[in-house]
């Protein structure tokens, strides 16, 4: 390759990159601006405005004291077997029992009484003489 040509090679290939930097510039300020668009649409709030003074627009923006007793509770806190309090992220086993869920309260007719056994004493025939039964029951024998 003669001077000339390598000249000629080094003047295309730096042509070439001088023009993809132009580009490549253009590029930047596309991607610039869109990243700038979304953080505009989807970046953090604007700052709160102070409670009694008006805006830029005229309106006065009301507040609330920050006091407990005007807040009304979560559902989370109002009954903790919700669905939003039981939503922790941890799976749960599901309930298969087929019996109704009894930790509210059930209703229930009721149930039978235990059975009671009725016995008559004096009922039984008496011990035959020098048993065990009858030895026992005079003291003469101590109980087994």
């Amino acid at each position: 390759m003669s001077r000339i040509g390598a000249g000629l090679f080094i003047f295309c290939v730096g042509f070439a990159l001088a023009g993809s930097g132009h580009a490549q510039d253009a590029t930047d300020r596309r991607v610039d601006a869109a990243i700038a668009n979304q953080k505009a649409a989807y970046g953090p709030p604007s700052p709160r405005k102070r409670c009694g003074v008006p805006d830029d627009s005229g309106d006065i923006v009301v507040c609330a004291p920050d006091n407990s007793e005007f807040r009304v509770q979560s559902t989370a806190q109002s009954n903790p077997r919700s669905r939003e309090a039981l939503n922790t992220g941890i799976p749960r086993a599901p309930n298969l029992s087929t019996l109704p869920d009894c930790s509210q309260g059930c209703i229930s007719i009721g149930s039978v009484p235990p059975p009671i056994y009725m016995i008559d004493f004096s009922q039984l025939p008496n011990a035959p003489a020098g048993s065990d039964a009858d030895l026992i029951a005079k003291g003469e024998r101590p109980a087994p």
